[in-house]
């Protein structure tokens, strides 16, 4: 091989270089939209019920109007979380292809350290190539758990609402 021919193949793989190093930091940074999209879903959530609690409680409603006004906001808090759940499965998704697409790159690349084929020692996939949730690692799994504990919530204050409307109906 030639100088010339040499010198032009070190220039790919910092070109090769580059191009990983990059993916890896648009990858963290999707990451890190996905925890920003959960901190404003919970904090949404939260005043939804928050605000249902309001209503219920304190507005001065009486009657079967204090039991149907929250109803609106248990069925957008429904709504509200099976989108949030619907985003966490699809950044789940994209980030899991983003480390599919990493590890082909490592293989491609000499001279570097194949860290995520080596996190798969440590933590080894599934057959669908998420991560077996060893040790409590799965992220990703524990927090597409909270839009269903919300949505649970909701459907338990929408039981508590009609159980207390039809006690409300039966006493009148």
């Amino acid at each position: 091989m030639t100088d010339g021919q040499n010198g032009e193949t070190d220039k790919n793989e910092v070109k090769k270089f580059e191009e990983y190093s990059l993916f890896i930091e648009d990858t963290a940074r999707l990451s890190e939209r996905r925890q920003t999209v959960s901190n404003t879903y919970v904090a949404v959530n939260s005043l939804l019920l928050v605000a249902i609690g309001l209503l219920v409680k304190d507005l001065g409603a009486t009657g079967v109007w204090r039991l149907l006004l929250p109803v609106p906001l248990i069925v957008s808090g429904i709504i509200i979380s099976r989108r949030w759940s619907e985003l966490l499965s699809n950044y789940k998704k994209l980030v899991g292809f983003r480390i599919i697409v990493l590890k082909e790159m490592e293989k491609k690349m000499s001279g570097i350290e194949n860290m995520y084929h080596r996190e798969d020692l440590l933590y080894p996939r599934d057959k669908s190539g998420g991560s077996h949730s060893i040790g409590g690692l799965n992220f990703s799994d524990k927090e597409q758990a909270l839009p269903k504990i919300f949505i649970l919530l909701y459907y338990l204050f929408g039981l508590g609402l009609i159980a207390a409307l039809m006690v409300e109906l039966a006493v009148n």
